[in-house]
């Protein structure tokens, strides 16, 4: 299987402490990456003191220079589950719903919208349901506080 190179783990060893120190996470994991036509996503997560929190993601081009993503709505999924093929590698890149569904694209020119998606939406929305398809929680690896929040429990060891 494809991993990272040398030159990218050692730019993500160096960009994840300082991530963590500059957002004032509690912990940052880098989740993976994924690879376009022209470019490779490579994406964070920043995890505060409550885990049952939504979590904070987001991305770079180099492995150095990180951008926030904003939390995915319903309509960025719906968007982005129309469109098929391979991303581009660029964030600004958009793709022309017209071009792919002209119905779709036809109810959100009359709402108002412009009938486009911008591939950083639809990063976000992909990572989303990546996440939402195979995320999993082992029994016993999380404890809620008197408090309401989530932690790690410190005794497990699955």
């Amino acid at each position: 299987g494809a991993g990272l190179s040398p030159e990218n783990r050692a730019a993500l060893g160096v960009s994840l402490p300082l991530l963590q120190r500059d957002y004032r996470f509690e912990r940052v994991l880098f989740w993976g990456y994924i690879r376009g036509v022209r470019g490779t996503y490579y994406i964070a997560e920043g995890l505060g003191p409550d885990r049952a929190a939504p979590r904070s993601r987001l991305y770079s081009l180099n492995c150095l220079d990180w951008s926030l993503l904003t939390p995915a709505t319903k309509e960025m999924v719906a968007q982005a589950e129309q469109l098929k093929g391979r991303f581009q590698g660029d964030p600004s890149f958009a793709y022309n719903l017209a071009e792919i569904n002209a119905e779709a694209a036809e109810r959100l020119f009359e709402g108002g919208k412009e009938p486009v998606i911008k591939e950083e939406a639809r990063l976000i929305a992909t990572i989303e349901e990546i996440d939402r398809a195979v995320g999993i929680a082992p029994r016993g690896a999380f404890v809620k506080t008197p408090l309401g929040s989530v932690q790690e429990n410190r005794h497990f060891e699955g």
